[in-house]
């Protein structure tokens, strides 16, 4: 359980309730993104969320980004 917290998640949804996006990002979601959204929103998100995972020490990691 402890190695699957590590994994960043980004919910995708169209789902406009502020209450579910809180929630989500409170059980560890890495991001929270309504649709429709664009296609820029989802790539700087997915580059800070990789920005965010190179820069936790490596042996903190169970999985690598390549």
């Amino acid at each position: 359980r402890k190695a699957r917290q590590k994994v960043p998640v980004l919910m995708l949804t169209a789902e406009q309730d502020i209450s579910l996006a809180r929630q989500s990002l409170d059980l560890g979601a890495s991001a929270y993104i309504t649709k429709p959204f664009e296609p820029a929103t989802l790539l700087s998100e997915v580059g800070r969320v990789l920005d965010k995972a190179n820069a936790a020490p490596q042996n903190d990691k169970p999985w690598r980004v390549v």
